[in-house]
This record gives structure tokens, C-alpha cells and sequence, in this order.
């Protein structure tokens, strides 16, 4: 699927609306194509505000993955969504060796068939 276009929305190739729309779109997938293989949830990061005081806080590791997983047989993937010609930032790549240096499973994708080829690819 092309994230730059998805149903009656036109999204801008790398924007934040077809970033979201892969995370969606691949814990659904997921979800339905290999629920007997894994689990998988998004992973928030941000900024909020309390309402009581006004002030700001950030919640979530900086550069962490969109997408954990829990496969079958194999343990913890982190699966970082990528669309248009976006590519990782500092702090997603020091995540992404950090937990590899712990021995777990990172990806870049860029559609839900590519999560669920590797969830596959994992699973023997």
C-alpha cells in the first residue's frame, strides 16, 4: 500500500498522518495474519501537558521503536515504521543497537507486509 494515499485521505509522503496510518494499519494486519504467531502493540512517545498545572512533560524513550513484538519461539521485535524517504534519526539508530547489543530483533519497515514477512522469516 502506498502511505501517501490511504482511502479518501491524501497524505504527504513521509507525513506524520501516513506514519500513523502504517502503525495502524500493521498492528491490524498483524493482528489478523499472524495472531497465532505474535503479539504486537504500539509504542507511544510525546509530549502532553497536565491540565491541573499547565506544565508540559515528555512520556516514552526518545527513539524507541513505533512497534514492539512478542514472537513466538524468538522474544522481543522492535519494528521502527518508516514511509515516503524518511529515514532513522540519531537516537532511533542508538536504539536500535542498544537493543540488538541485548540480542533482540530490529527492523525498518515500510508496509504491513513487510512486518508480517519478517514475523514469518522468524518463526521456524
Amino acid at each position: 500500500m502506498n502511505y501517501s494515499q490511504k482511502g479518501q485521505h491524501h497524505f504527504q509522503s513521509g507525513s506524520s498522518e501516513a506514519h500513523t496510518q502504517l502503525i495502524i494499519d500493521t498492528l491490524t494486519y498483524l493482528g489478523e495474519e499472524a495472531r497465532n504467531l505474535c503479539r504486537a502493540w504500539r509504542n507511544e512517545t510525546g509530549m502532553g501537558m497536565n491540565i491541573r498545572t499547565g506544565k508540559k512533560f515528555k512520556y516514552g524513550l526518545v527513539g524507541s521503536s513505533d512497534i514492539f513484538c512478542v514472537v513466538k519461539g524468538v522474544g522481543m521485535v522492535f519494528m521502527e515504521c518508516k514511509t515516503g524517504n524518511a529515514k532513522q534519526s540519531n537516537e532511533q539508530k542508538n536504539f536500535e543497537n542498544m537493543v540488538k547489543e541485548f540480542g533482540c530483533n530490529y527492523f525498518v519497515i515500510r508496509s504491513k507486509e513487510d512486518a508480517l514477512e519478517i514475523v514469518k522469516g522468524l518463526v521456524k
